[in-house]
């Protein structure tokens, strides 16, 4: 399945053919009411990340969206947190248009991190969906293995050069470094220790509370599976749920579809 986005699909006519795409919700019964924008992990894409859920997700009648995100393969965090807020924004506003009544915000490893700092800053989603969420610069071999490029994407930011490409350091999910080529205004708002991806921040600065399945897999090396992390900062709702599933963490998204689409079908 190649990666899809609503607003991909607007061309030069967004009303028409959005409802074209998506169908009128009335022809394919409630279930088509409810629509998911599922986000995508680090440095990676829909067909090698999300492909399989997105597929279980149409299949169960619901509406999927699943845009190409700052931080894919392609894009290689080509702007900032706060602008890739702004896409998803326009994504839910565009399945909004076409008749969706309830949109719930999903994201997979990264794309868990900044679907949660949406839900922190932004409005407009009726859910949020935490899968496999293992980015954590806030932590200490984390900050260590990037430290030197965070501080000097900060003297960047500091001299005015925030916007100017410059080569820093990704840390990856086996432990070691690997260069990365990004602005030092966006490298520094998903890497920094204070920056918009830390999902603990994010959580204690929800303010509305919002049903939220949190999905880790129990044998994910990378995901945190303690939900004192960031889980129960959340604002408490009576339809969210913390869910440990048979699963490591490539394979979450796949695994989870099954308690995705009740958890979807049941949820407010």
């Amino acid at each position: 399945m190649r990666a899809r986005s609503v607003i991909g699909a607007l061309g030069l006519a967004p009303c028409l053919v959005v409802l074209a795409c998506l169908a009128p919700v009335c022809a394919l019964g409630a279930e088509r009411s409810i629509g998911v924008v599922l986000l995508h992990g680090k440095l990676g894409a829909t067909a090698d990340d999300v492909e399989g859920l997105a597929a279980a997700l149409t299949d169960a009648g619901l509406t999927v969206s699943t845009p190409d995100m700052a931080w894919s393969a392609l894009r290689r965090f080509d702007v900032t947190i706060d602008l890739a807020l702004d896409e998803i924004a326009r994504e839910i506003a565009a399945m909004r248009t076409a008749g969706v009544s309830r949109v719930v915000l999903a994201g997979y490893s990264m794309g868990a991190n900044i679907a949660l700092a949406f839900a922190a800053r932004r409005s407009g989603i009726d859910g949020l969906i935490v899968l496999g969420p293992g980015f954590m610069p806030e932590r200490a071999g984390f900050r260590s293995g990037v430290a030197e490029a965070v501080a000097e994407a900060r003297r960047n930011e500091r001299a005015g050069q925030g916007r100017v490409i410059g080569r820093y350091l990704d840390y990856g999910y086996d432990g070691y470094t690997y260069p990365i080529d990004a602005s030092a205004a966006s490298y520094l708002s998903y890497y920094a220790p204070d920056g918009m991806a830390v999902m603990p921040a994010n959580a204690a600065l929800m303010r509305t509370a919002l049903p939220v399945l949190w999905v880790v897999g129990e044998r994910d090396v990378v995901a945190e599976r303690d939900r004192s992390y960031a889980y129960d900062l959340l604002p408490p709702h009576p339809r969210s749920s913390f869910l440990i599933i048979d699963a490591g963490h490539l394979d979450t998204p796949r695994q989870a579809a099954p308690a995705l689409i009740k958890w979807l079908r049941e949820a407010p």
